[in-house]
């Protein structure tokens, strides 16, 4: 399917801490619909966009998505920057699509007392997807995406979704913990002995 690179040095934009890149490179094959493209508002899969070379080296693609990925992964921004900006929500792609976004801060809600905490979110680690084919003629795209995040609190993890009745933003940490506890109620399943469920929860 394709390939990945991490490069070890450290990238800055714009104030922003530095972070990892990661590269992959994919290439793909000509009718086996592996990529979903966001062309003038209109979700397609990309290879409707390849029959005319003309037509499509004009083409904006917004943003595309990798059918591959169970579940899908974050969108690719055509550049970068946007891609930082959309994960932060400091703009919003307007391609007629809905956008959610994870922010700068991140908040723990007590699954208990409902307690919550809040602390930075740092971008630790960029995804840069390469597509490229030679059918029906030679193309490359590029794509950009956040894939790791960091907080003091909970380490690091890989931004997500869940969809239902709505899609929303998660972060699933490494720690293989997304409920949440914090300090006052651990102490109490402390106290009365059940600190055996504990390990169920990330703690704050």
């Amino acid at each position: 399917m394709g390939f990945l690179k991490l490069f070890k040095a450290k990238l800055k934009t714009k104030g922003r801490p530095p972070f990892e890149l990661e590269e992959q490179k994919i290439s793909v094959e000509f009718g086996r619909h592996q990529v979903r493209v966001k062309v003038l508002g209109k979700d397609t899969y990309l290879e409707n966009c390849l029959h005319d070379a003309s037509k499509f080296k004009k083409l904006k693609i917004s943003r595309f998505y990798l059918v591959s990925e169970h579940p899908w992964g974050l969108h690719l921004a055509p550049t970068l920057e946007e891609a930082l900006d959309w994960f932060t929500g400091r703009k919003v792609p307007d391609d007629g699509y809905l956008s959610i976004s994870w922010g700068n801060n991140i908040t723990y809600i007590c699954g208990f007392c409902e307690n919550k905490k809040t602390e930075p979110l740092y971008v630790t680690k960029v995804n840069k997807v390469i597509l490229s084919g030679d059918l029906p003629f030679q193309w490359e795209i590029e794509g950009w995406r956040v894939s790791e995040v960091e907080t003091e609190e909970m380490g690091k993890g890989r931004p997500g979704k869940l969809s239902g009745l709505k899609t929303y933003p998660i972060v699933n940490w490494y720690l293989k913990k997304n409920d949440y506890l914090c300090q006052r109620c651990a102490d109490r399943l402390k106290a009365i002995g059940q600190e055996d469920k504990l390990s169920d929860y990330s703690i704050f």
